[in-house]
């Protein structure tokens, strides 16, 4: 098999037909979109997007360890806020996150997200053994 699924039951289960994560022959992980919602399906910090961006993130970093990896292999984010006036919530809680070398980044804004509530989804990209 080309690849395989990368799951932790320190991230919600997926609300559909995909996997947490997806690892590659390659080392390339690819993490799906992860939002503000601990493993128990709960919104963290409801209308704090601070909040519900360093949990994206804590279950980004809990499927990059699941699969044998660090955060420092995370090699790119893409991040998307229903609000751009959340950026600088947003910036600072990606900002006690992130390390040397910061990995390649997007952000945008969109018009909703999958649950409600949710203000910021942030999917992720790492290589693993380099």
């Amino acid at each position: 098999m080309d690849q395989r699924p990368i799951a932790s039951s320190e991230v919600p289960a997926p609300m559909g037909a995909y996997s947490q994560a997806i690892l590659g022959r390659d080392g390339v992980l690819h993490v799906s979109g992860q939002m503000g919602i601990d493993a128990d399906g709960n919104l963290v910090g409801e209308g704090d997007v601070g909040a519900q961006t360093a949990r994206a993130l804590a279950n980004i970093d809990a499927l990059v360890r699941a699969a044998g990896g660090t955060r420092r292999d995370v090699v790119k984010l893409t991040a998307y806020l229903v609000d751009m006036s959340g950026r600088a919530e947003f910036a600072a809680a990606r900002r006690e996150w992130v390390r040397e070398p910061h990995p390649a980044s997007t952000l945008v804004e969109v018009s909703a997200l999958a649950a409600p509530g949710v203000l910021v989804e942030i999917d992720a990209i790492a290589v693993l053994g380099r």
